[in-house]
């Protein structure tokens, strides 16, 4: 009998594994990308052309009927959390001196900020004003930057620990912490709905396109760290 003709029982599972790690990197540009854009986009123009949402303001009203005091103390304490976890992560990573992952937290977290203080200036969207604010922003609304800082540093936590074996903990704690962060900017009356939806559409498009950046960057510096040379030759 030919050895040929069997082929190593492990062959199919590791060709299927290859087929379906390079279907995901195919379809990233597109639903991490290019969906989210389009939709953002398409929510920028209504709320740039004074489009309204029916739902806006009556959810903001609906959420707005069980306000307490201690209520609104917590949501307050839960925005500022934002900033300050992100500042910690990235205190940690320098720590353990991972310079590639603090380049990337600064790019993704930093980058996102100015992103969202040009879109506000471009859109120009002002402020719910359905009640008096216990802690009125003069900024404007669309996209929030809390929930966009919030869906930021959410999926630039997973990208970072995507090999860890706490992925699936890791990534429902992260969608916890974002939902909260722009459930509390709407229970304090700062932010539409829409708001919320543009800032994660933003968000992932943002991180996504980052993250794609930087892995082509690490795998060309793997490359060239194993062919210092030169010598690797390139269809």
């Amino acid at each position: 009998m030919n050895q040929t003709d069997k082929a190593p029982p492990y062959t199919s599972l590791v060709a299927t594994a290859r087929t379906q790690k390079l279907s995901i990197k195919s379809v990233m540009p597109l639903l991490g990308v290019f969906l989210p854009v389009l939709l953002f986009c398409a929510l920028a123009i209504d709320i740039k052309n004074d489009v309204g949402y029916a739902f806006d303001s009556s959810f903001l009203l609906a959420l707005h009927a069980y306000a307490t005091p201690l209520l609104n103390s917590i949501a307050l304490k839960v925005s500022a959390a934002v900033t300050a976890l992100s500042l910690l992560v990235l205190a940690l990573l320098a720590l353990k001196r991972q310079w590639h992952a603090v380049m990337f937290w600064l790019v993704a977290v930093g980058g996102s900020a100015i992103l969202n203080v040009v879109v506000k200036h471009v859109v120009e969207r002002h402020r719910p004003a359905l009640w008096a604010l216990a802690a009125p922003e003069t900024t404007f609304s669309f996209p929030s930057g809390h929930a966009m800082q919030a869906m930021t540093l959410a999926l630039a936590l997973v990208f970072l620990l995507r090999a860890s074996r706490h992925l699936r903990s890791i990534m429902a704690a992260a969608s916890v912490f974002v939902l909260l962060v722009g459930l509390c900017r709407m229970y304090l009356g700062l932010h539409y709905p829409s708001d919320i939806a543009a800032s994660l559409l933003l968000s992932l498009a943002w991180v996504t396109s980052v993250t794609m950046l930087f892995d082509q960057q690490r795998l060309h510096l793997t490359t060239t760290s194993k062919f210092p040379s030169g010598k690797q030759t390139y269809a």
